[in-house]
């Protein structure tokens, strides 16, 4: 389904279409589901104030919050609404992944150390890259714990809020 009408002027009869196939395509997820009850069905409002979050709310409700307020433009695979994402084989993973020990010398060189000194990061980049995850880890440096957490984040679209909370539950453990 096209989705360009989410980034259209909230006034344009693109935008209004869009709003009414959207919610079209939610119910009929809806249905597949479970049969029509006898009240109207209610659904999560993906406007960028309610963000797919509860309560719930009837199909005129989210028309009016996504007209009046705007749909989340980083709602692009409907998820909550029904949308089936076909999520990668191990194999397709695996394939795109790369040894970041091998590259962080070459990534640090290719920057050269003036931009990194400008951000006053170079020291802390160099010693996170030298310094073990924990006493005794040989596995990892700091610095390649968090390359290899980003990779992850990347090829496995963790949404920032989901990886924010990630870092709330090692900074309660006492991990930096």
């Amino acid at each position: 389904m096209d989705r360009s009408w989410m980034r259209a002027n909230r006034l344009s009869t693109e935008y209004r279409h869009g709003v009414m196939e959207f919610l079209q395509f939610a119910e009929s997820n809806a249905e597949l589901e479970c049969p029509p009850p006898e009240f109207p069905p209610l659904f999560l409002c993906p406007c960028i104030f309610c963000a797919n979050k509860e309560p719930k709310r009837t199909k005129k409700e989210i028309m009016n919050h996504l007209i009046c307020d705007g749909i989340c433009q980083n709602y692009t695979q409907w998820i909550w609404h029904g949308e089936v994402v076909a999520t990668p084989s191990v194999s397709q993973r695996e394939s795109g992944s790369v040894d970041i020990d091998d590259r962080l010398e070459d990534m640090m060189r290719d920057i050269g150390e003036d931009p990194f000194k400008r951000a006053h990061v170079y020291e802390t980049l160099c010693s996170d890259k030298d310094e073990p995850l924990y006493p005794g880890c040989t596995n990892f440096t700091r610095l390649s714990a968090v390359l290899k957490l980003f990779n992850l984040k990347a090829k496995n679209g963790w949404t920032d809020k989901s990886f924010t909370e990630l870092g709330w539950f090692y900074e309660d453990r006492g991990v930096r």
